[in-house]
């Protein structure tokens, strides 16, 4: 094992505009403008059956929400938990229904420790600016490792560095002339 491989690690964080899809067909998350749309449900494939962290949350809505039944836009979405990420075929809507939840395949949920489950109702997101992150607890713990060995010194050059770039900002306020 090299000195790198302990630095590896998958995460996925998705942050943009999420929104479904009926010319595309499916859900995806839009980073911003001229970067590549990410389909939800597949960035979220490799994790599943494994032990994750998961949190999502929205923005108020940027744009009106049209009436689903599903979605409460006057509240803030945001979920939070650990658990096995997983998934279940939906039941087919009916052929000429235009439910915007009908474009997710899946719903995905997390079997909690306790044998509970934690549903993630990602239509949730729909039509909102957001974030969705997802780790594996292992890949969460080598992150956790690699902050706990970088100790006091990488924390200290970080904070030395930020306490003199504020002096020069004072510095510069003061005399209103930039060195």
């Amino acid at each position: 094992m090299g000195l790198t491989d302990n630095l590896l690690f998958n995460a996925l964080l998705l942050e943009g505009d999420f929104n479904t899809s009926a010319v595309c067909g499916g859900f995806y998350c839009f980073p911003a403008v001229g970067q590549t749309a990410i389909h939800v449900e597949d960035a979220l494939k490799p994790y599943l059956g494994q032990r994750v962290r998961f949190a999502a949350h929205h923005l108020p809505a940027k744009l009106p929400a049209p009436p689903t039944g599903n979605e409460k836009s006057e509240r803030l979405f945001s979920v939070s938990a650990e658990g096995v990420l997983r998934n279940r075929l939906k039941p087919k809507t009916e052929p000429h229904s235009i439910a915007l939840d009908s474009l997710l395949l899946f719903d995905w949920y997390l079997e909690l420790f306790d044998g509970s489950t934690q549903p993630l109702d990602l239509i949730q997101l729909n039509r909102h600016h957001g974030r969705l992150a997802c780790v594996s607890v292992v890949d969460a713990e080598k992150m956790r490792d690699i902050v706990t060995a970088a100790g006091l010194d990488v924390l200290g050059v970080q904070a030395q560095e930020l306490s003199g770039f504020a002096q020069r900002f004072k510095k510069v306020v003061k005399d209103g002339k930039v060195e």
